[in-house]
C-alpha cells in the first residue's frame, strides 16, 4: 500500500500577494472606522442638518 498525498503543494506567498493582503486589510479597517465614526456622530449630524 502506498501513501497518497491528498493536499497539493503550493508555492510560497510572493511579495505581491503580501501587498494585496495588506492593502485589502487596511481598506477594510479604514472602512469600518468610517462607519464607526458616522454611527457615533449620526445624532449630531441629524440635529444640525434638520430644521428644528
Amino acid at each position: 500500500m502506498t501513501y497518497i498525498d491528498t493536499m497539493p503543494s503550493t508555492a510560497a506567498m510572493t511579495d505581491k500577494d503580501r501587498r494585496v493582503i495588506l492593502g485589502a486589510s487596511l481598506g477594510t479597517i479604514f472602512e469600518f472606522y468610517d462607519f464607526f465614526l458616522i454611527g457615533l456622530l449620526a445624532t449630531e449630524i441629524a440635529r444640525h442638518s434638520s430644521p428644528a
